[in-house]
């Protein structure tokens, strides 16, 4: 657990920086007591969008991640302790009417015990910004049988709470983050107006779905998404408040889903006047001095990402992972390595990552254009279907 604590600090800490702006709602729909929770959220940046929910839920919920990177008993061990249990797909050349029987049975216990799960009922990570639908039965069958199991005790149940993950670029830093925690759906009430576990299943699959579309960017139909993503890039406004830019991004999509022909509409450009102007100027010494400082850390990762990471929906995830762990270890070095020259350390341990920020945000908020995020020109050929 020390060392579950210690990751958990330390994410809460990368993620502070890593987003710039953050914003989570409907926490109160988290339900307390002695009932059990199914976090199911829609899944697009792999690894990383299950660590923005369990930074963000109050709760230590287990969650399911694919079988095949649980090879060794250490690394079993240590995936276990974060709160990992593998499962297994059909891609992994297993029986599949077995294969997963040891990890359902795991969350019966856990739900049963009163602990929490999280669960992807989409089943796939992908980057587009819709929900892959019909959702998977896993998530129902594996509620569905603790439920039951529950009918005789009145104070516990199994509340599936919908989770709504927005990230405004879909692969990059500093980007912004709006968590949205929907109405928890109760199992024991579904039992209680269905007679059968097919009716269950069916109707809680429909009232998942549609709780999970009103809380994340659900562009539709699927025929038309590349131009509605495009026409919906090129209106949107970047409203300071993210449930206000939410709510405006909706608007807009439905509004052009519901339209036969778009319209030809020029790209809102930020506007950028005397201040822009200013800080061009003022920020431009702190721009290269957080370059040099942190060129080698850059570059290494620049070189880690092109070679380790051929799906691009891992890039974000990746990225997480390089600021959580590489920023510490470059820093702690180079400013060794400063000391030798300098005589001084602390004073490098907090320019270098502070520099290298202000760095970054000079490259892409002040020097680069703004352009549209099309998720045909990020994903590439890693798009899942439905």
């Amino acid at each position: 657990m020390l060392l579950y604590r210690f990751v958990d600090i330390w994410a809460r800490i990368t993620m502070f920086f890593f987003f710039r702006k953050i914003k989570v709602t409907g926490k109160e729909n988290i339900p307390k007591g002695p009932v059990s929770v199914i976090f199911a959220p829609n899944h697009q940046s792999a690894f990383l969008d299950p660590i923005v929910v369990v930074l963000n839920c109050g709760k230590e919920p287990w969650f399911l991640t694919r079988a095949s990177v649980f090879k060794g008993n250490f690394v079993k061990k240590l995936l276990k302790t974060m709160h990992l249990i593998p499962v297994f797909r059909p891609r992994d050349m297993v029986d599949m009417k077995t294969a997963n029987n040891q990890t359902f049975e795991f969350c019966h216990e856990a739900l049963m015990k009163g602990e929490d799960l999280m669960i992807f009922p989409e089943g796939n990570h992908g980057m587009q910004k819709r929900l892959r639908t019909p959702l998977k039965k896993g998530i129902g069958r594996i509620a569905y049988r603790a439920a039951m199991a529950m009918q005789n005790n009145p104070e516990k149940d199994v509340m599936i709470v919908p989770v709504g993950i927005n990230y405004d670029h879909p692969t990059g830093m500093r980007t912004d983050l709006l968590l949205q925690f929907g109405a928890p759906l109760s199992m024991k009430a579904y039992l209680a107006n269905e007679h059968s576990e097919v009716a269950v299943l069916k109707v809680l699959r429909e009232d998942l779905a549609k709780g999970l579309q009103d809380l994340m960017i659900d562009i539709r139909p699927k025929e038309r998404y590349d131009e509605l993503e495009k026409a919906w890039q090129q209106q949107r406004e970047y409203l300071p408040s993210l449930p206000e830019r939410f709510s405006n991004d909706k608007k807009i999509i439905a509004a052009l889903s519901a339209s036969e022909t778009l319209p030809s509409t020029p790209t809102k450009k930020r506007p950028r006047g005397v201040l822009h102007t200013i800080l061009l100027v003022l920020g431009f010494p702190f721009w290269l001095l957080g370059l040099l400082l942190n060129i080698p850390f850059i570059l290494g990762s620049r070189y880690l990402l092109d070679k380790v990471v051929s799906d691009t929906h891992f890039l974000q995830s990746i990225k997480f992972i390089c600021i959580m762990v590489g920023v510490p270890l470059f820093t702690l070095i180079t400013a060794g390595i400063l000391h030798a020259f300098t005589g001084s350390f602390w004073i490098f341990v907090a320019l270098i990552p502070f520099l290298g920020l202000l760095a970054y945000e000079y490259q892409t908020r002040i020097l680069k254009t703004p352009a549209l995020i099309l998720t045909k020109d990020l994903a590439g050929e890693f798009l899942p279907e439905d």
